[in-house]
């Protein structure tokens, strides 16, 4: 009896993994439909459209093998059951699928770049155009023809998925009234904007200048040449509206300047002494971006922002020759806490953008105060003005 009951139960359990195991199993998101290739061939079956890969999968009916995958270059058109439908267009020698949003005579489709800018097309007599958002009026006012001063008239021209819908239509009632009543007025969706970002960078500092206002520091700025020092951090983006982001950053960096043959007291007396400063750096980064799409990947952006010091931790070292040591002040090495430094800082970059991620160069210009004291006897607010060149990795994750 247990012997049989065992048996049976490892033949269920065989039955349930090998039922979970099977490929027709392993494949989601896919939905009934028909897909037109350029090469002229239809394909019926189910099918996935993944726009962030650039691809459409192809599972025909009755099969379970794997999917056949199929390069946006290679589709024509995408329909799927539920009436969705996708037209393949051009921009700058890279192919998408672009959603329709209007049936009729003058079709209307719209289209998410990569680099997150939306376009409209128009389709009509087997020709589909671009509508240039920044000749828009012309675009129209040539297409539409003369029907451009009723249409426009009753529909002012704006550069969205509503207004253009509002004014195709129009155009297709005005040269054929009634062609228009059957069609169904396609819900414009609001355009889903990825709005929150996280990622690290990596920076290379250059201390271009190194003025203050004590009398001492400006003495010791004539000893110090450019000094290159990296960082690295970590930061998060936010989106306020179509252009406009929001980011804070952490970030280390190490600061290090070094005069050789120092003749400033109290560094030497009667002869030469080598003077550094190295300070650890862990400042907090608020800035604001303003992005502008110039290509269906890329985007410039520019930024302007503030920096505070979170902690910083500065080593002072000042190493005296031994004619000096004569006078019997020792060696010099202290080490310091500075609690709060600030500054503000311009720049700009290019950002690529590719699926969910998006691969930034930026440089910033940045201008720093520091307070702190030396030898326990003199205050120093110290100017930095330093240039920043690094790049940045970011994944959007909503």
């Amino acid at each position: 009896m247990n012997k049989s009951f065992t048996s049976l139960a490892v033949r269920l359990l065989c039955l349930i993994v090998s039922c979970s195991c099977l490929p027709g199993h392993a494949y989601s998101g896919f939905e009934a439909g028909r897909c037109v290739l350029v090469q002229g061939d239809t394909l019926l079956g189910q099918f996935r459209f993944n726009a962030e890969k650039e691809r459409v999968s192809f599972l025909p009916h009755g099969h379970l093998e794997a999917p056949l995958i199929f390069p946006l270059d290679e589709i024509q058109s995408l329909k799927f059951a539920n009436h969705t439908y996708y037209r393949q267009v051009t921009v700058h020698r890279h192919y998408f699928l672009a959603k329709r949003i209007l049936e009729g005579p003058h079709e209307l489709y719209q289209l998410q770049l990569p680099n997150d800018e939306w376009i409209f097309f128009v389709h009509h007599n087997g020709k589909t155009l671009l509508i240039d958002p920044r000749h828009l009026d012309d675009f129209l006012a040539v297409y539409l023809g003369p029907c451009a001063l009723r249409v426009l008239h009753n529909h002012p021209a704006r550069y969205t998925g509503k207004s253009l819908c509002k004014i195709f239509r129009a155009l297709s009632e005005c040269e054929s009234p009634g062609s228009m009543e059957n069609v169904p007025f396609s819900p414009v969706e609001k355009a889903p904007y990825r709005t929150i970002a996280i990622g690290a960078k990596v920076s290379l500092n250059t201390a271009v200048t190194f003025p203050s206002t004590n009398d001492l520091i400006l003495e010791l700025a004539e000893y110090y040449g450019v000094t290159r020092y990296p960082g690295a951090g970590i930061f998060t983006r936010f989106r306020y509206n179509e252009r406009i982001f929001i980011q804070t950053e952490f970030e280390h960096h190490q600061k290090h300047l070094k005069a050789e043959n120092v003749q400033v007291e109290p560094f030497a007396s009667a002869a030469t002494s080598d003077v550094s400063f190295r300070y650890n750096c862990y400042d907090l980064v608020l800035s604001v971006q303003y992005h502008q799409p110039i290509l269906p990947r890329w985007k410039v952006f520019l930024e302007g922002g503030t920096v505070s010091g979170i902690t910083q931790e500065g080593r002072w070292t000042a190493k005296r020759s031994p004619e000096a040591l004569s006078d019997g002040i020792p060696n010099s090495n202290l080490v310091e806490l500075r609690e709060f430094n600030y500054g503000i800082f311009a720049g700009g970059g290019v950002a690529y953008h590719f699926g969910n991620h998006e691969l930034n160069v930026h440089s910033r210009y940045i201008r720093e105060e520091n307070e702190l004291l030396l030898l326990d006897l003199v205050p120093l607010d110290i100017f930095t003005r330093r240039l920043e060149v690094g790049c940045s990795l970011v994944f959007w994750v909503k």
